[in-house]
Order: C-alpha cells, then sequence, then structure tokens
C-alpha cells in the first residue's frame, strides 16, 4: 500500500472511529485547484469500502449566477472570495437537513 493509500486509510478509520449519534460532517477546505474535490472522491471510495454510506457533496454545486459572482469583473479577488458561492443555499438545502 503507498503512502497516499495508507493516509487515507489511516484518515477513514479515525472519522469513523468518533462516537457520534446522527451523521458526520467532514469539510475539505484549500485554494481553487489544490485537488479537494479529487482527495474527497478518493475519501469516499476509502469510507465506502469499509461498508459506510456517504454523501459527497461539493460546494461546487452552489454557485451563485456568473452576473452576483463578479460585480466588480473577474479579476477582482474581493468579488471571487465574497460573491462566488451561495452560501444561505448551502446551509440551507444542504447542512440544515443532516441536522439531527
Amino acid at each position: 500500500m503507498n503512502v497516499k493509500n495508507k493516509f487515507l486509510v489511516s484518515l477513514a478509520k479515525k472519522l469513523l472511529s468518533i462516537d457520534k449519534q446522527g451523521p458526520l460532517l467532514v469539510g475539505i477546505d484549500g485554494v481553487d485547484g489544490s485537488g479537494k474535490t479529487h482527495f474527497a472522491t478518493e475519501l469516499t471510495s476509502v469510507l465506502e469500502s469499509f461498508d459506510r454510506s456517504v454523501l459527497h457533496s461539493s460546494i461546487d454545486y452552489f454557485h451563485n449566477p456568473r452576473i452576483k459572482r463578479y460585480p466588480e469583473g473577474k479579476s477582482s479577488a474581493e468579488s471571487f472570495f465574497e460573491d462566488s458561492f451561495n452560501y444561505h443555499a448551502v446551509k440551507q438545502k444542504l447542512l440544515d437537513p443532516l441536522k439531527f
């Protein structure tokens, strides 16, 4: 088993050892293009190999429309950071329904 797979299995075991009622929410953060989605997909596969149900989602499904994402143009760091995603929809449609 290579180092990456060992890490993923070790992380999956740690997550599965958490004693919690209801769903366990795991967030993966990082800059665009850093491999978050790829990493999450690989971790999902490892968790499922332990016969666990996993709901894998991405904030990429919650982009604001382009008109709202770029009010100051595509080169605006502030717009990129503050306007890219509809965080209210993430909470309302994804996170809140998972609460117990």
